[in-house]
Protein backbone atom coordinates (compact mmCIF):
# COMPACT_ATOMS: atom_id res chain seq x y z
CA UNK A 1 0.00 0.00 0.00
CA UNK A 2 1.50 3.66 -0.46
CA UNK A 3 2.96 4.96 2.36
CA UNK A 4 2.84 1.97 4.63
CA UNK A 5 5.57 1.25 6.19
CA UNK A 6 6.00 -2.26 7.94
CA UNK A 7 7.79 -3.28 10.97
CA UNK A 8 11.76 -3.30 10.66
CA UNK A 9 13.35 -6.45 10.45
CA UNK A 10 16.01 -7.35 13.05
CA UNK A 11 19.01 -10.26 12.45
CA UNK A 12 16.95 -11.83 15.23
CA UNK A 13 13.88 -12.06 12.97
CA UNK A 14 16.08 -13.28 10.31
CA UNK A 15 16.59 -16.54 12.84
CA UNK A 16 13.01 -17.19 12.90
CA UNK A 17 11.77 -16.42 9.66
CA UNK A 18 11.86 -18.21 6.27
CA UNK A 19 13.69 -16.89 4.00
CA UNK A 20 12.24 -17.16 -0.41
CA UNK A 21 14.53 -16.25 -3.41
CA UNK A 22 13.33 -14.47 -6.13
CA UNK A 23 14.41 -13.57 -9.14
CA UNK A 24 14.08 -10.84 -11.97
CA UNK A 25 14.42 -7.52 -13.18
CA UNK A 26 14.74 -4.25 -10.96
CA UNK A 27 12.60 -1.74 -12.68
CA UNK A 28 13.06 1.25 -9.82
CA UNK A 29 16.01 1.36 -7.28
CA UNK A 30 15.61 3.79 -4.31
CA UNK A 31 17.97 3.73 -1.21
CA UNK A 32 15.62 2.06 0.93
CA UNK A 33 13.44 -0.15 -1.35
CA UNK A 34 13.93 -1.88 -4.58
CA UNK A 35 10.93 -2.73 -7.32
CA UNK A 36 11.99 -5.58 -9.23
CA UNK A 37 9.50 -7.14 -11.77
CA UNK A 38 9.58 -10.78 -10.75
CA UNK A 39 9.73 -14.14 -13.29
CA UNK A 40 6.35 -15.06 -12.73
CA UNK A 41 5.26 -11.56 -13.51
CA UNK A 42 4.50 -9.94 -10.24
CA UNK A 43 5.96 -6.53 -9.49
CA UNK A 44 7.79 -6.69 -5.67
CA UNK A 45 8.88 -4.09 -3.48
CA UNK A 46 11.75 -5.11 -1.16
CA UNK A 47 12.72 -2.74 1.52
CA UNK A 48 16.19 -2.48 2.06
CA UNK A 49 17.62 -2.37 5.76
CA UNK A 50 20.46 -1.65 7.67
CA UNK A 51 21.54 -5.61 7.69
CA UNK A 52 20.70 -5.99 3.45
CA UNK A 53 23.93 -6.89 1.55
CA UNK A 54 23.66 -5.10 -1.72
CA UNK A 55 27.29 -5.53 -2.92
CA UNK A 56 26.69 -4.17 -6.48
CA UNK A 57 24.56 -1.15 -5.62
CA UNK A 58 21.79 -2.21 -8.41
CA UNK A 59 20.21 -0.02 -11.00
CA UNK A 60 17.25 -0.57 -13.41
CA UNK A 61 17.57 -3.36 -15.79
CA UNK A 62 19.55 -5.31 -13.77
CA UNK A 63 18.50 -8.97 -13.31
CA UNK A 64 18.89 -9.71 -9.50
CA UNK A 65 18.43 -12.39 -7.40
CA UNK A 66 17.02 -11.47 -3.87
CA UNK A 67 16.64 -13.10 -0.75
CA UNK A 68 14.23 -11.97 1.21
CA UNK A 69 11.84 -12.16 4.19
CA UNK A 70 8.22 -11.64 4.56
CA UNK A 71 6.41 -10.35 7.42
CA UNK A 72 2.98 -10.41 8.62
CA UNK A 73 1.48 -8.12 6.66
CA UNK A 74 3.15 -9.24 3.36
CA UNK A 75 5.89 -6.92 2.97
CA UNK A 76 9.05 -8.19 1.87
CA UNK A 77 12.70 -7.61 3.49
CA UNK A 78 15.56 -7.86 1.09
CA UNK A 79 18.43 -9.84 3.21
CA UNK A 80 21.24 -10.09 -0.16
CA UNK A 81 20.22 -8.46 -3.62
CA UNK A 82 22.79 -10.34 -5.88
CA UNK A 83 23.34 -8.97 -9.35
CA UNK A 84 22.62 -11.74 -12.26
CA UNK A 85 22.86 -9.86 -15.62
CA UNK A 86 21.40 -6.52 -17.14
CA UNK A 87 18.95 -6.37 -20.04
CA UNK A 88 18.65 -3.53 -22.60
CA UNK A 89 15.53 -1.49 -21.87
CA UNK A 90 13.11 -1.36 -24.88
CA UNK A 91 13.18 1.29 -27.09
CA UNK A 92 11.69 4.76 -25.76
CA UNK A 93 8.77 4.45 -28.24
CA UNK A 94 7.51 0.81 -26.85
CA UNK A 95 7.85 2.28 -23.05
CA UNK A 96 5.53 5.09 -23.90
CA UNK A 97 3.37 2.90 -25.83
CA UNK A 98 3.19 0.38 -23.21
CA UNK A 99 2.23 3.09 -20.29
CA UNK A 100 0.68 5.99 -21.75
CA UNK A 101 -3.28 5.79 -21.55
CA UNK A 102 -5.35 6.37 -24.05
CA UNK A 103 -6.77 10.08 -23.79
CA UNK A 104 -4.82 13.17 -24.63
CA UNK A 105 -5.95 14.04 -20.78
CA UNK A 106 -4.73 11.98 -17.51
CA UNK A 107 -7.23 10.92 -14.84
CA UNK A 108 -5.46 8.03 -13.68
CA UNK A 109 -2.18 6.59 -13.70
CA UNK A 110 -3.78 2.91 -14.79
CA UNK A 111 -7.45 1.62 -12.85
CA UNK A 112 -5.90 0.41 -10.01
CA UNK A 113 -7.89 -2.32 -7.48
CA UNK A 114 -6.10 -2.24 -3.73
CA UNK A 115 -7.02 -5.28 -1.77
CA UNK A 116 -6.79 -5.82 2.02
CA UNK A 117 -5.28 -9.39 2.58
CA UNK A 118 -5.52 -9.02 6.30
CA UNK A 119 -9.15 -10.41 6.58
CA UNK A 120 -9.47 -13.95 7.57
CA UNK A 121 -12.43 -15.99 8.90
CA UNK A 122 -13.16 -19.18 8.84
CA UNK A 123 -14.59 -20.52 5.13
CA UNK A 124 -17.36 -22.17 5.14
CA UNK A 125 -17.64 -24.90 1.81
CA UNK A 126 -19.30 -23.84 -1.13
CA UNK A 127 -18.26 -21.75 -4.21
CA UNK A 128 -16.90 -18.24 -3.84
CA UNK A 129 -19.38 -15.42 -4.50
CA UNK A 130 -19.31 -14.46 -8.27
CA UNK A 131 -20.20 -11.12 -9.32
CA UNK A 132 -23.70 -10.49 -11.62
CA UNK A 133 -23.93 -9.36 -14.79
CA UNK A 134 -26.37 -6.20 -15.02
CA UNK A 135 -28.50 -7.55 -17.68
CA UNK A 136 -30.95 -10.41 -16.73
CA UNK A 137 -29.93 -13.58 -18.14
CA UNK A 138 -31.69 -15.08 -21.06
CA UNK A 139 -32.91 -18.29 -20.91
CA UNK A 140 -30.98 -20.49 -23.21
CA UNK A 141 -32.03 -24.21 -24.68
CA UNK A 142 -30.05 -26.95 -23.22
CA UNK A 143 -26.59 -27.81 -25.15
CA UNK A 144 -27.09 -30.92 -27.48
CA UNK A 145 -22.96 -31.59 -27.08
CA UNK A 146 -20.38 -30.39 -24.50
CA UNK A 147 -19.34 -27.24 -24.26
CA UNK A 148 -16.39 -25.85 -26.67
CA UNK A 149 -14.60 -25.61 -23.90
CA UNK A 150 -14.36 -29.17 -22.69
CA UNK A 151 -12.90 -29.89 -26.29
CA UNK A 152 -9.60 -29.32 -25.43
CA UNK A 153 -9.38 -30.84 -22.31
CA UNK A 154 -8.23 -34.96 -22.21
CA UNK A 155 -10.66 -37.41 -22.35
CA UNK A 156 -11.05 -39.29 -18.97
CA UNK A 157 -11.54 -42.78 -19.99
CA UNK A 158 -9.05 -45.18 -21.47
CA UNK A 159 -8.69 -45.63 -25.05
CA UNK A 160 -9.78 -49.13 -25.80
CA UNK A 161 -7.17 -51.76 -26.82
CA UNK A 162 -8.11 -51.78 -30.37
CA UNK A 163 -9.31 -48.89 -31.33
CA UNK A 164 -11.60 -48.64 -34.39
CA UNK A 165 -10.55 -46.38 -37.76
CA UNK A 166 -10.71 -42.70 -37.13
CA UNK A 167 -13.44 -41.40 -37.89
CA UNK A 168 -13.63 -37.37 -38.96
CA UNK A 169 -14.82 -35.35 -36.59
CA UNK A 170 -17.10 -32.53 -37.54
CA UNK A 171 -14.80 -28.87 -36.98
CA UNK A 172 -17.07 -26.40 -34.66
CA UNK A 173 -18.44 -23.32 -36.92
CA UNK A 174 -15.49 -20.74 -36.63
CA UNK A 175 -17.48 -17.42 -35.00
CA UNK A 176 -19.03 -15.05 -37.92
CA UNK A 177 -16.92 -12.34 -38.38
CA UNK A 178 -17.88 -8.94 -36.85
CA UNK A 179 -20.70 -7.44 -38.84
CA UNK A 180 -20.31 -3.66 -40.07
CA UNK A 181 -23.10 -2.05 -38.25
CA UNK A 182 -21.01 -3.98 -34.86
CA UNK A 183 -17.90 -2.42 -35.98
CA UNK A 184 -19.10 0.57 -36.40
CA UNK A 185 -21.14 0.67 -32.59
CA UNK A 186 -17.41 0.13 -31.88
CA UNK A 187 -15.39 2.55 -33.36
CA UNK A 188 -18.25 5.30 -32.39
CA UNK A 189 -18.32 4.02 -29.07
CA UNK A 190 -14.34 4.60 -28.72
CA UNK A 191 -15.05 8.36 -29.97
CA UNK A 192 -17.49 9.54 -28.31
CA UNK A 193 -15.37 7.57 -25.20
CA UNK A 194 -13.13 10.22 -25.86
CA UNK A 195 -15.53 12.90 -26.33
CA UNK A 196 -16.64 12.61 -23.23
CA UNK A 197 -13.52 12.64 -21.46
CA UNK A 198 -12.44 15.33 -22.75
CA UNK A 199 -15.58 16.96 -22.06
CA UNK A 200 -16.29 16.17 -18.78
CA UNK A 201 -16.25 19.21 -16.57
CA UNK A 202 -15.47 19.81 -13.10
CA UNK A 203 -17.89 18.16 -10.63
CA UNK A 204 -18.37 16.85 -6.73
CA UNK A 205 -20.38 13.73 -6.08
CA UNK A 206 -20.82 11.63 -2.80
CA UNK A 207 -19.30 8.02 -2.82
CA UNK A 208 -20.65 5.53 -0.46
CA UNK A 209 -18.80 2.17 -0.45
CA UNK A 210 -20.19 -0.88 1.79
CA UNK A 211 -17.26 -3.43 2.08
CA UNK A 212 -18.07 -7.05 3.04
CA UNK A 213 -16.31 -10.23 3.75
CA UNK A 214 -17.80 -13.61 2.92
CA UNK A 215 -17.16 -16.99 4.70
CA UNK A 216 -17.99 -18.89 0.84
CA UNK A 217 -21.58 -18.90 0.54
CA UNK A 218 -23.08 -16.70 -1.89
CA UNK A 219 -25.84 -15.11 0.60
CA UNK A 220 -23.23 -15.05 3.65
CA UNK A 221 -21.76 -11.84 3.17
CA UNK A 222 -20.90 -9.95 6.89
CA UNK A 223 -20.52 -6.02 6.22
CA UNK A 224 -17.93 -4.63 7.85
CA UNK A 225 -18.26 -1.11 7.47
CA UNK A 226 -19.66 2.02 5.25
CA UNK A 227 -17.01 4.47 3.46
CA UNK A 228 -17.88 7.70 2.43
CA UNK A 229 -16.32 10.21 1.25
CA UNK A 230 -16.70 13.41 -1.37
CA UNK A 231 -15.43 12.49 -5.13
CA UNK A 232 -13.89 15.96 -6.52
CA UNK A 233 -13.47 15.48 -10.63
CA UNK A 234 -11.23 18.69 -10.98
CA UNK A 235 -9.22 19.48 -13.99
CA UNK A 236 -9.29 15.59 -15.54
CA UNK A 237 -8.12 14.39 -11.86
CA UNK A 238 -9.97 13.09 -9.10
CA UNK A 239 -9.54 13.00 -5.40
CA UNK A 240 -11.28 12.66 -2.79
CA UNK A 241 -12.07 14.53 0.79
CA UNK A 242 -14.27 14.47 3.83
CA UNK A 243 -13.41 10.82 4.30
CA UNK A 244 -15.59 8.84 6.89
CA UNK A 245 -15.93 5.04 8.17
CA UNK A 246 -19.43 4.03 9.67
CA UNK A 247 -19.83 8.45 9.93
CA UNK A 248 -16.60 9.14 11.64
CA UNK A 249 -14.06 11.21 9.75
CA UNK A 250 -10.47 9.64 9.34
CA UNK A 251 -7.72 11.63 8.70
CA UNK A 252 -5.58 8.76 6.84
CA UNK A 253 -5.40 8.11 3.23
CA UNK A 254 -8.10 6.59 1.64
CA UNK A 255 -6.60 3.97 0.56
CA UNK A 256 -5.29 2.90 3.58
CA UNK A 257 -8.26 2.14 5.12
CA UNK A 258 -9.19 -1.39 3.49
CA UNK A 259 -9.92 -2.61 0.06
CA UNK A 260 -10.41 0.37 -2.70
CA UNK A 261 -10.35 0.99 -6.28
CA UNK A 262 -9.36 4.05 -8.89
CA UNK A 263 -10.19 4.61 -11.88
CA UNK A 264 -13.78 4.26 -12.10
CA UNK A 265 -14.68 8.04 -13.51
CA UNK A 266 -12.99 7.57 -16.65
CA UNK A 267 -9.82 5.59 -16.94
CA UNK A 268 -11.18 2.00 -17.12
CA UNK A 269 -13.48 3.38 -20.12
CA UNK A 270 -10.41 5.01 -21.92
CA UNK A 271 -8.49 2.34 -21.32
CA UNK A 272 -10.51 -0.66 -22.89
CA UNK A 273 -10.94 1.25 -25.83
CA UNK A 274 -7.16 2.99 -26.22
CA UNK A 275 -5.13 0.63 -29.10
CA UNK A 276 -2.21 0.33 -26.94
CA UNK A 277 -4.62 -2.29 -24.93
CA UNK A 278 -5.46 -4.39 -28.17
CA UNK A 279 -8.62 -5.90 -26.92
CA UNK A 280 -10.00 -8.39 -28.66
CA UNK A 281 -13.84 -7.52 -29.30
CA UNK A 282 -16.66 -10.22 -30.05
CA UNK A 283 -20.07 -9.35 -30.50
CA UNK A 284 -22.04 -11.39 -28.70
CA UNK A 285 -25.85 -10.29 -29.37
CA UNK A 286 -28.48 -7.56 -28.60
CA UNK A 287 -29.28 -7.02 -25.19
CA UNK A 288 -31.73 -4.64 -23.37
CA UNK A 289 -30.06 -2.96 -20.31
CA UNK A 290 -31.32 0.20 -17.82
CA UNK A 291 -34.70 -0.07 -20.55
CA UNK A 292 -32.33 0.84 -23.19
CA UNK A 293 -31.13 -1.51 -26.33
CA UNK A 294 -27.48 -2.52 -26.41
CA UNK A 295 -25.20 -4.60 -28.24
CA UNK A 296 -23.01 -7.03 -26.08
CA UNK A 297 -19.80 -7.51 -26.44
CA UNK A 298 -16.83 -9.72 -24.99
CA UNK A 299 -13.35 -8.96 -24.87
CA UNK A 300 -9.99 -10.11 -24.07
CA UNK A 301 -6.86 -8.42 -22.99
CA UNK A 302 -3.49 -9.81 -22.88
CA UNK A 303 -1.05 -9.54 -20.14
CA UNK A 304 1.59 -7.66 -22.39
CA UNK A 305 -0.87 -5.05 -23.00
CA UNK A 306 -3.05 -5.09 -19.54
CA UNK A 307 -2.67 -1.61 -17.50
CA UNK A 308 -4.81 -2.86 -14.94
CA UNK A 309 -2.96 -3.08 -11.35
CA UNK A 310 -4.26 -5.30 -8.89
CA UNK A 311 -2.21 -4.81 -5.90
CA UNK A 312 -2.01 -5.76 -2.26
CA UNK A 313 1.02 -5.08 0.30
CA UNK A 314 4.49 -5.51 -1.12
CA UNK A 315 3.76 -6.72 -4.37
CA UNK A 316 1.04 -5.95 -7.28
CA UNK A 317 0.53 -7.60 -10.87
CA UNK A 318 -0.82 -6.31 -14.19
CA UNK A 319 -2.38 -9.25 -15.28
CA UNK A 320 -4.28 -10.86 -18.36
CA UNK A 321 -8.39 -10.06 -18.06
CA UNK A 322 -11.34 -10.86 -20.17
CA UNK A 323 -14.82 -9.21 -19.97
CA UNK A 324 -17.99 -7.75 -21.58
CA UNK A 325 -19.03 -4.28 -22.32
CA UNK A 326 -23.03 -2.83 -23.63
CA UNK A 327 -22.85 -0.54 -26.08
CA UNK A 328 -26.53 1.82 -25.68
CA UNK A 329 -26.94 1.32 -30.25
CA UNK A 330 -28.93 4.94 -29.97
CA UNK A 331 -26.02 6.95 -28.25
CA UNK A 332 -22.56 4.49 -28.81
CA UNK A 333 -22.17 5.35 -24.65
CA UNK A 334 -20.79 2.55 -23.26
CA UNK A 335 -23.43 1.46 -20.23
CA UNK A 336 -22.07 -1.34 -18.38
CA UNK A 337 -18.32 -3.03 -18.04
CA UNK A 338 -17.03 -6.13 -16.58
CA UNK A 339 -13.34 -7.57 -16.15
CA UNK A 340 -11.96 -10.28 -14.95
CA UNK A 341 -8.25 -11.07 -14.09
CA UNK A 342 -7.15 -14.41 -15.23
CA UNK A 343 -3.75 -16.10 -15.08
CA UNK A 344 -2.86 -14.36 -11.79
CA UNK A 345 0.82 -16.04 -10.66
CA UNK A 346 0.45 -18.88 -8.54
CA UNK A 347 2.39 -16.89 -5.24
CA UNK A 348 -0.27 -13.67 -5.74
CA UNK A 349 -1.96 -13.92 -2.34
CA UNK A 350 -5.65 -13.37 -3.99
CA UNK A 351 -6.77 -15.88 -7.06
CA UNK A 352 -9.95 -14.17 -8.18
CA UNK A 353 -10.29 -10.13 -9.23
CA UNK A 354 -13.40 -9.14 -11.14
CA UNK A 355 -14.81 -5.29 -11.46
CA UNK A 356 -18.16 -4.18 -13.00
CA UNK A 357 -19.53 -0.48 -13.54
CA UNK A 358 -22.79 0.59 -14.39
CA UNK A 359 -23.10 4.14 -16.48
CA UNK A 360 -26.16 6.06 -16.71
CA UNK A 361 -27.19 9.54 -17.53
CA UNK A 362 -27.39 12.08 -14.63
CA UNK A 363 -28.56 15.86 -14.34
CA UNK A 364 -27.37 18.79 -12.87
CA UNK A 365 -23.80 19.20 -14.54
CA UNK A 366 -25.74 21.08 -17.53
CA UNK A 367 -28.74 21.31 -19.58
CA UNK A 368 -27.31 17.83 -21.19
CA UNK A 369 -27.36 14.55 -18.94
CA UNK A 370 -24.13 13.67 -18.87
CA UNK A 371 -23.37 9.77 -18.86
CA UNK A 372 -21.22 8.76 -15.53
CA UNK A 373 -21.23 5.93 -13.39
CA UNK A 374 -23.35 4.76 -10.45
CA UNK A 375 -22.41 1.74 -9.22
CA UNK A 376 -19.63 -0.28 -9.22
CA UNK A 377 -18.84 -3.54 -7.83
CA UNK A 378 -15.06 -5.15 -7.03
CA UNK A 379 -15.21 -8.98 -5.55
CA UNK A 380 -11.51 -10.53 -4.85
CA UNK A 381 -11.16 -13.99 -3.52
CA UNK A 382 -7.66 -15.53 -1.21
CA UNK A 383 -6.56 -17.75 -2.85
CA UNK A 384 -7.33 -21.86 -1.53
CA UNK A 385 -10.10 -19.96 0.84
CA UNK A 386 -13.39 -19.25 0.34
CA UNK A 387 -12.95 -16.23 1.75
CA UNK A 388 -13.83 -12.78 -0.24
CA UNK A 389 -13.96 -9.25 0.00
CA UNK A 390 -16.67 -7.32 -1.79
CA UNK A 391 -17.38 -3.68 -2.19
CA UNK A 392 -20.33 -2.37 -3.51
CA UNK A 393 -19.78 1.24 -4.50
CA UNK A 394 -22.84 4.23 -4.74
CA UNK A 395 -22.31 7.36 -6.47
CA UNK A 396 -25.02 10.00 -5.36
CA UNK A 397 -26.05 13.82 -5.65
CA UNK A 398 -23.27 15.22 -8.64
CA UNK A 399 -23.25 18.86 -9.22
CA UNK A 400 -20.89 20.99 -10.15
CA UNK A 401 -17.78 21.70 -8.99
CA UNK A 402 -16.37 25.19 -8.68
CA UNK A 403 -12.49 25.70 -6.76
CA UNK A 404 -12.60 26.77 -3.34
CA UNK A 405 -10.42 30.20 -2.52
CA UNK A 406 -9.89 32.44 0.26
CA UNK A 407 -8.76 35.56 0.61
CA UNK A 408 -7.36 36.99 3.52
CA UNK A 409 -6.69 41.09 4.48
CA UNK A 410 -4.28 42.01 6.78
Amino acid sequence: MPGHKGKSTTSMDQETKETKVFRGVVRTAEAKSLEVEAEDERVITFQIADFTKNPDNVVPYDKVEIDALRDEKGLFTATVIKKTGHVMPPPEQDVLASQQQAAPIEIEERPTTRLATEVKLEADEGAPPKLKRGAPKQKEAPPAAAPEIASNSPSQQPPPTAPPAPAETPTAPAPPPMQDAQRALLDRAHEVAQDFLGNLPNFVCQQFTTRYVSEGHVNSWHALDVVSADVIYEDHKERYDHLAINGKPVKSKVEDTGAWSTGEFGTVLDDLFHPATAADFKFKGNRSIQRRSAMLFDFDVTHPHSHWKIQVPGQAIQPAYHGSVWIDKETARVLRIEMQAVKIPEEFPDDTTEMAIDYDFITGLGTERTLLPVKAEVLSCQRGTNTCQRNTIEFRNYHKYSGESTITFK
